[in-house]
């Protein structure tokens, strides 16, 4: 029997470029004030030498009386850009969006309706645009084989070879409604039929914006086929061979990029591997604005690459025996973020067991991912900062599945005087001043931070949702906020440096009446006085 050898080596992408002076100069997400307006601003696309970034924007409310433009911004300073200038030659009658832009800068990929070049006919489809100075040439419309989007969507990328399309849209074949499909280019020059990226990429529900990275096997994408934290949110998954079918299980790129409402595209810029423009809309389904995004390559789920050898051949031949997959390893990663998503900033990890015992720990700078491999089914994960308040949270890898992250992003809180600092883990019985064991944990980190700091007094703010009788709700809150100074004088905490206060619904975080809205405004806060 062939014996097979299989060797585990970990994928490099990662650059470890130290974000910090990026951060300072933009914070770690902004919106581009110079390209967004009221109307929908989307399909942007970087030049190669990351200096311009053309985009589609519309331009009237009136569904019915669409007009869009395609206009060209360009970096004037670091990460500033200047106002828009519209490329009036090439706007078609119907959404015109640049999906790719040769590595030479001379061709340019764009759908829309233009002049077929080949018939003389306004047609809707993918152009390739040749560009010389300001001048621009429509030179062919590329040609798929029985091609018919039943959707009035569409959104496509190239890969950087300019060698295999992908593209969004609701085909013959769909398993849903928009899915992602590949064609490639023969030697002709014509393309293929489509074909599906396949089961794990395409779900029964929208598939959106694809865009390949310049590795042409990492593919970020839309989608609200699996579980999100808003409408659509980003996934990433990897090309795991040559056939362009078999594509990794996608994995939510998380909070860190991802918003409650609806996120759309992600795209990194051909020169800073750290940065990303992410294409959202706040609300669930309002306007798309385009943001600069800094965030650090490290945190991406990597695969491994996996070379299987056949210990009896005599052929070495790596590369032809390599595949691509996600580890299944029991290992927790860990990135630690300012809550307010502002700046990135150095943490220690430690690793405990269910026993509250030390097993590992290291230190990170701003915006590096550090990792540990664990060999329990349950870990305290402990981070802590200067200045920041130290997080504590529980880990259990008993239900783990093949190609889950276990990124764990950890927002600390800055200790500065005056700001409310949430405590999101503090929970209590319903409709009760009962604290919950599982509040215990943050709890805790707020003693330590009293015990190292014994010149501070602190304020205890107690919230409830907006729901329910008023007066009820403001006498519980006020006595949440005693049971929690109770917890901490009870733990040697002296009871003068530490006053309360009840708000009851009169400080929500959000008026929605969602029971996941209700969560959150149920809340206890604490403020540095």
């Amino acid at each position: 029997m062939l014996r097979t050898l299989c060797c585990y080596i970990l994928v490099q992408l990662s650059l470890n470029t130290t974000l910090l002076a990026q951060v300072k100069e933009g914070g770690a997400t902004r919106v581009i004030e110079e390209m967004n307006t009221q109307m929908d601003d989307f399909f942007p696309c970087w030049t190669p030498d990351g200096k311009e970034i053309y985009f589609s924007r519309k331009t009237k409310s009136n569904t019915n009386d669409r007009e869009f433009y395609i206009l060209k911004t360009k970096e004037i300073a670091a990460k500033n850009w200047s106002e828009p200038v519209a490329v009036t030659r090439i706007n078609g009658g119907y959404e015109p969006g640049i999906g790719h832009i040769s590595s030479d800068g001379s061709r340019f990929y764009i759908q829309g309706t233009f002049q077929n070049p080949n018939n003389g006919r306004m047609e809707s489809g993918i152009f390739i645009f040749l560009k010389s100075g300001e001048a621009w040439k429509v030179v062919d419309k590329i040609r798929i084989p029985y091609f018919r989007n039943l959707s009035k969507d569409q959104s496509f990328c190239m890969s950087h070879d300019e060698s295999t399309l992908i593209i969004s849209m609701q085909h013959f074949a769909t398993q849903g409604v928009e899915d992602l499909y590949f064609s490639k280019r023969k030697e002709d020059g014509t393309w293929t039929e489509l074909e599906s990226l396949g089961k794990n990429v395409n779900t029964p529900y929208e598939e959106f914006y694809p865009w390949l990275d310049y590795d042409n096997r990492t593919l970020f994408y839309s989608t609200n086929g699996f579980s999100t934290l808003g409408s659509k949110d980003i996934f990433v998954t990897y090309r795991m061979d040559d056939t362009w079918k078999n594509w990794s299980p996608p994995i939510n790129l998380g909070p860190l990029v991802n918003t409650e409402g609806m996120d759309l595209a992600f795209q990194r810029s051909p020169v800073d591997p750290d940065h990303f423009l992410l294409v959202a809309a706040q609300s669930s389904e309002g306007h798309t604005d385009i943001y600069q995004y800094f965030f650090p390559d490290s945190v991406l789920p990597h695969p491994i690459r996996v070379f299987e050898l056949d210990t009896t051949s005599q052929s070495r031949d790596l590369a032809s025996h390599s595949v691509l997959q996600l580890s299944d390893q029991n290992q927790v990663r860990v990135v630690a973020l300012n809550r307010n998503k502002d700046h990135l900033i150095p943490y220690e990890a430690r690793i405990l067991d269910s026993n509250g015992l030390f097993l590992d720990s290291a230190l990170a700078s701003a915006g590096d991912t550090l990792s540990f491999d664990i060999l329990y089914d349950t870990v305290f994960l402990k981070v802590n900062s200067p200045e920041h308040l130290s997080v504590e949270k529980r880990i259990v890898f008993s239900n783990k599945s093949v190609g889950v992250s276990n990124l764990e992003i950890i927002y600390l809180d800055s200790l500065v005087s005056g700001k409310a600092i949430r405590l999101d883990n503090v929970l209590f019985a319903k409709g009760t001043p009962t604290l919950l064991p599982s509040s215990y944990l943050q709890l805790d980190r707020v003693q330590e931070f009293l015990e190292s700091h014994p010149e501070k007094e602190i304020m205890l703010l107690g919230h409830t949702d907006i729901a329910g009788n008023k007066e009820l709700n403001q006498k519980l809150s006020e006595d949440r906020a005693k049971a929690v100074k109770a917890y901490l004088v009870d733990r040697g905490i002296k009871s003068n440096r530490i006053s309360t206060e009840g708000h009851g619904g009169n400080k929500p975080l959000t008026r929605k009446r969602d029971e996941k809205s209700r969560v959150k405004n149920r809340r206890v806060e604490f403020i540095i006085l």
